[in-house]
């Protein structure tokens, strides 16, 4: 049955409407799109920006860690000079002398950290102690340690900041002269005498015996510790070769003793 005009009107506005209404909704999807593209774009670039940051920062950490190590490696070799003064480390406690104050203990914290700003710094302090005389330019000549100068300042700038009482006075008697300063806290707070020499080898002779065979190379290590600090502060005297031998027997387990 064919359409009249009016049926044929309608249904081209209807479908007219809904043209509209498809375009309308194609408009909205390519709005979406082009906005989500949009954001994808920005996230991509803002992507890329923190990767260039990080990189940044990776790089100027990697150079500060460069600088770090070549500070550290060159520390005290290039300006000879030596600083002992950094108080944002964890310095040793002041020493006043007085006899409830452990001189040893002290001693060795110093001698650690001055070993820590500048390797070779024990070993020297070591050698000032078994000296006999007192330190001047005749003394350091026997000595090749290439820091000993700076040494001697930084070290009476360092005593006089870490002494109080009665060994703060014996410091600064030594006319700014470190080196005897320390070898003069030695001598007053650690003497080598007659005393010393016969508590040290009677120690050194009368050994604890180990309950047990696995405690032995600790012992070992202990004893031959204790032998080189002795020979050190006595200027070489050692415990005779011929001796060592009964010594580690008294080191051994009693119940090792039968298969020996």
């Amino acid at each position: 049955m064919a359409m009249s005009l009016q049926q044929l009107q309608e249904q081209l506005g209807r479908t007219f409407d809904q043209m509209q209404a498809l375009s309308t909704e194609l408009a909205s999807v390519k709005a979406n799109v082009d906005t989500g593209a949009q954001k994808i774009d920005y996230l991509n670039n803002d992507r890329i920006h923190k990767d260039q940051v990080i990189a940044e920062l990776r790089d100027a950490n990697r150079q500060l860690v460069d600088s770090i190590q070549r500070s550290v490696a060159g520390r005290g070799s290039s300006s000879g000079q030596i600083k002992l003064m950094d108080m944002k480390t964890m310095n040793p406690k002041k020493f006043d002398g007085k006899p409830e104050t452990p001189f040893k203990a002290w001693a060795k914290s110093v001698r650690t950290f001055c070993n820590a700003t500048q390797p070779g710094f024990r070993k020297f302090l070591r050698w000032i102690e078994s000296q006999s005389e007192p330190i001047d330019h005749s003394v350091m000549s026997r000595c090749d340690w290439s820091h000993k100068d700076a040494a001697n300042e930084a070290l009476y700038d360092f005593l006089v900041m870490h002494t109080s009482d009665d060994a703060q006075q014996l410091v600064e008697l030594q006319d700014e002269n470190g080196l005897e300063a320390w070898r003069q806290l030695a001598l007053r707070f650690d003497p080598i005498g007659e005393s010393y020499i016969f508590d040290q080898m009677s120690a050194l002779m009368d050994v604890p015996r180990c309950k047990q065979i696995v405690e032995v190379p600790a012992a070992i290590t202990r004893w031959e510790r204790s032998l080189k600090r002795y020979a050190e502060k006595t200027g070489g005297q050692a415990v005779p070769e011929f001796w060592k031998l009964p010594i580690l027997f008294k080191m051994i387990p009693m119940n090792m003793m039968q298969d020996i």
